[in-house]
């Protein structure tokens, strides 16, 4: 889900003539069938901007488009919110792919499959950040988690 999305504009050549009311943000739950969530105003301007939707955005895909050939210079994207799983489902089947010494890659298909009723649930993380020297204790907070610490492990940056 995105709570926020920053975009930086590089050089925007004649603004109210190419992008106004042609560049837009679009999402899509296939990649297929786009929906406008916002197009550029007067407001837009060189370097950073910001949007911050009413609700959190919840697609698969999102895209800056333009049906004008200048429009859609757009030099950095950052998107900001959480990264969620559609809860509808119960279970879910998942492929293994194993990469082999010497780069071969071998693909078994549909061959582990991820149970809610065997899965922890991460409900919090504590604190949401930390410094950049790190040393803060985190703390997750959650369901079906093992009493047993040995049969847990948490990699944060490489960090086990």
């Amino acid at each position: 889900m995105i709570t926020q999305l920053k975009y930086f504009m590089n050089r925007m050549i004649d603004k109210q003539t190419n992008f106004v009311g042609k560049l837009k943000f679009q999402s899509s739950a296939d990649g297929t069938t786009w929906t406008d969530v916002f197009t550029a105003d007067t407001y837009l301007k060189e370097g950073w901007n910001t949007y911050s939707p009413s609700s959190a955005l919840s697609s698969q895909y999102y895209r800056f488009f333009s049906a004008t050939k200048n429009a859609c210079q757009v030099g950095e994207i950052q998107m900001y919110g959480n990264v969620v799983e559609n809860t509808s489902a119960t279970s879910k089947v998942c492929d293994v792919v194993l990469i082999a010494p010497g780069g071969q890659i071998q693909t078994f298909s549909s061959q582990v499959t991820y149970a809610d009723s065997a899965s922890s649930v991460v409900t919090d993380v504590s604190p949401r950040y930390g410094s950049y020297k790190g040393g803060e204790t985190v703390t997750f907070t959650g369901t079906g988690f093992s009493a047993t610490s040995s049969e847990a492990s948490v990699t944060i940056d490489g960090i086990t």
